[in-house]
């Protein structure tokens, strides 16, 4: 596994075209968020006509797959974000009727319309005629039906569970597997190339275990479903696995019920029933009933879709019985993943997991009753999860803290497509649209075509996301730079985040320049000992570097780990800068935004507060701690940078770019940097860190190892002031500012002004 402080993995390639013309851009405003994105929109004549000019919005992907877009200012290119309406001849759109079916009758009454799954009967009359229309469309169809291609040449995925049944089970295979069927069966739809449907067919007879792969290995099995308990073909033990696998026999049959025979509809009906909807029964009692994060989302959600896919076909009952036991209890647990300000409850990476789960049960409902059911209105703040992934989204990579998760296969981001197209939020829309997993079969039945504009003009730089369990803020220079500056900080609570979080109160990520100069590690072995077992002070999940309090960017006290457990107490304020139509955002002298935190519980008492703030026009940035401790501290910061070591400062190489850091306070040379090696003692490991318990060790995207900058701290009182500062072109030591020296408690917007 390796490092989260590089490049993230990219499951499926994704197509952009480039644009041809300026970019656009005006001076940043005060508004607040709401009167920003209320502010006047061009005529819906105008707003068509910039669209048709348009193409894809941008000119590129960075180094990180982060979108980039042309420098410069255009008030039609980047019109503030609309929906156009009563334009679509204009547009060269279909006449399409592509709205829910109306029910009558006493309780939930699902339709016989098909297809139904992910997405309402008229999307599907109206795709060729959107993808001549519209470009986006144009290139993710090319791109899924390359997908398509590459699973007509590659075999279903040998079965081969991962630290066993109950440990990682065959998720990634499920998973797959669910990529292969939903890409086919678009591509037969669309095509109607019988070779599509073939491939379907092969799978889910693989997926029955009726039918061999060809990968199998001496170490994996050929036949789905070997080593399982009898009658569990699908390991409902570790149900993820049955749920994924449901979801492939939804789509299937669903999709393709018109071109399947009478037998084999009833074949595939009976096989979803016989390993899915049996094993799925409340009475099961299975623990992520009462779990609010992705494994309901996801479980759920396969039962959801498979309940509806085979709805009026099923003449037992249990398709109803399981579609209203799922909905109730994903109405209870599923929404509320995501917490009252829209951070997701696990961490940003298993953000993915649930709410992908959530869209595609969420469609389903929409298509095949009329309306989302409760998984929207059940919980009224879900719709800011897509605002919480927005901002968590740095210039070259997430806020990754805690654990990454597994591999995304299936999971993607386009919840905010169906977000955006749900609540008429368009900047969700056009948002998710330029990134890199945009590319993706359920997309091009959400993706509303009519939307237009830039998502990001109107929208704050800064946002604090208040609640109590990670208290965390998202702060930047722009939406658009992508070497521009993103800082984020967060405290909170270690326990509530089902095992997925680390002993991070205080931990920050910084970007500059392209590069990540102070990033997250990631994931451990999900296989070592008790790794999920527990959050309290003494469980083993602490004892692997990358989840203790050493492998993250905070204060460690005495070589220990923090206190688990203990709440803290956060502040934050922004002078509210918004960009505009301009991807070359000007930054007014007084802008800025600040966060600070008292994290004293975590230390047992001694008295520790952190701050981090933007200074000079968000060109830098200052991490203060104001510390009251009996004890030795050490002040860690992980990065994949070369460090020099020169006293007070230190000089940071990474990507070709530079970054100085240097002690601003105490000035009197008493504090110094120094450097380690990221890594754990294998000694204080699980097991003396011997077979799945030893430590992962932490490199670089380029290979190289991650190092830590460090400032040892005797027992005493201290201002240490922190000062980050990006080697901008155009910009010499001169420029940067000395900070204030101002106590945390004392710190406002104006404070620091120099």
């Amino acid at each position: 596994m390796r490092n989260q402080l590089g490049i993230p993995a990219v499951i499926a390639a994704i197509i952009i075209a480039c644009v041809v013309g300026g970019v656009v851009g005006t001076r940043n405003s005060d508004d607040d968020n709401t009167d920003a994105r209320n502010a006047a929109q061009p005529s819906p004549s105008d707003a068509a006509s910039n669209k048709l000019s348009e193409g894809v919005l941008t000119s590129g992907m960075s180094d990180d797959n982060v979108p980039q877009y042309s420098s410069g200012t255009n008030t039609k290119l980047y019109q503030a974000p609309t929906v156009i309406t009563d334009q679509d001849d204009k547009l060269n759109l279909p006449s399409c009727n592509e709205n829910p079916p109306t029910m009558s009758g006493d309780g939930m009454q699902v339709t016989t319309d098909r297809p139904r799954i992910g997405g309402v009967p008229g999307r599907w009359n109206c795709l060729q005629d959107y993808i001549k229309a519209d470009a986006y469309m144009k290139s993710w169809n090319e791109t899924i039906f390359e997908q398509a291609e590459h699973f007509q040449n590659t075999p279903a995925p040998a079965w081969l569970p991962d630290g066993g049944l109950t440990g990682s089970g065959v998720l990634d295979q499920a998973r797959e597997c669910q990529q292969a069927v939903k890409s086919n069966a678009y591509a037969f739809r669309i095509s109607g190339d019988n070779k599509y449907k073939d491939l379907v067919w092969d799978r889910l007879k693989v997926i029955s275990g009726e039918k061999q792969t060809p990968a199998g290995t001496d170490d994996a099995s050929k036949t789905y479903g070997s080593g399982t308990p009898e009658g569990d073909l699908w390991n409902s033990q570790h149900f993820l696995d049955t749920a994924e696998f449901m979801n492939s026999y939804a789509i299937a049959y669903d999709w393709l019920y018109d071109s399947w025979t009478q037998e084999e509809r009833d074949w595939i009906r009976d096989t979803v029933v016989k390993n899915g909807l049996q094993k799925s029964k409340a009475e099961n009692n299975y623990w992520w009933r009462n779990e609010q994060g992705n494994w309901n989302c996801v479980c759920n959600g396969g039962m959801i879709n498979t309940a509806l896919a085979i709805y009026e076909d099923d003449n037992t009952g249990i398709a109803n019985q399981i579609l209203n036991e799922a909905l109730d209890n994903a109405k209870q647990n599923c929404v509320n993943g995501a917490r009252a300000d829209g951070t997701w409850t696990e961490t940003s990476d298993y953000w993915y997991f649930g709410t992908t789960g959530w869209s595609l049960a969420t469609a389903s409902l929409i298509a095949s009753t009329g309306n989302e059911q409760g998984m929207l209105s059940s919980n009224p703040n879900f719709y800011k999860t897509a605002d919480f992934h927005m901002y968590n989204y740095g210039n070259t990579f997430k806020f990754n803290y805690g654990d990454h998760g597994p591999n995304k296969f299936t999971a993607t981001a386009n919840a905010l497509v169906l977000l955006g197209r749900e609540t008429n939020t368009p900047e969700y829309t056009l948002y998710q649209r330029d990134r890199e997993d945009a590319a993706d079969v359920f997309n091009m039945l959400w993706y509303e075509p009519r939307v237009a504009g830039a998502w990001w003009n109107k929208m704050p730089l800064d946002r604090y996301f208040d609640d109590d369990a990670t208290q965390w803020a998202s702060m930047r220079s722009s939406w658009t730079d992508t070497k521009g500056m993103f800082a984020a900080i967060k405290a909170g609570n270690t326990e509530g985040h089902q095992t997925h979080g680390d002993l991070d109160v205080g931990d920050f990520v910084i970007d500059a320049l392209g590069q990540r100069w102070a990033g997250e590690l990631g994931s451990a072995n999900y296989l070592g000992t008790k790794y999920f077992n527990s959050e309290d002070q003494d469980a083993n999940r602490w004892k692997w570097y990358r989840k203790g309090t050493q492998g993250q960017n905070v204060l460690m006290m005495n070589d220990q780990n923090a206190v688990a457990g203990v709440s803290s107490s956060a502040k934050f304020d922004t002078t509210n800068t918004v960009q505009g139509a301009t991807t070359d955002i000007s930054i007014d002298d007084d802008s800025t935004a600040f966060y600070t935190a008292d994290l004293t519980k975590s230390y047992n008492g001694n008295s520790v507060k952190r701050g981090l703030r933007f200074l000079n026009k968000r060109r830098q940035v200052l991490v203060q701690d104001d510390i009251d401790s009996g004890e030795d501290m050490q002040w860690r910061v992980q990065t994949n940078a070369t460090i020099t070591l020169n006293g007070q400062s230190a000089d940071l190489e990474l990507g070709g770019e530079k970054m100085t850091v240097r002690i601003t306070h105490p000035s009197d040379g008493s504090l110094k940097f120094g450097q380690e090696k990221a890594e754990q003692s294998q000694a204080n490991l699980p097991n003396g860190g011997q077979g799945e318990d030893a430590d992962i060790p932490n490199v670089g995207k380029d290979g190289s190892e991650t190092n830590v900058l460090t400032i040892d701290l005797t027992p005493g009182q201290y201002r240490l002031q922190v000062s980050f500062e990006p080697q901008w072109d155009g910009m010499s030591s001169s420029d940067f500012q000395t900070p204030k020296d101002v106590a945390i408690d004392d710190w406002s917007l104006r404070s620091h002004d120099a």
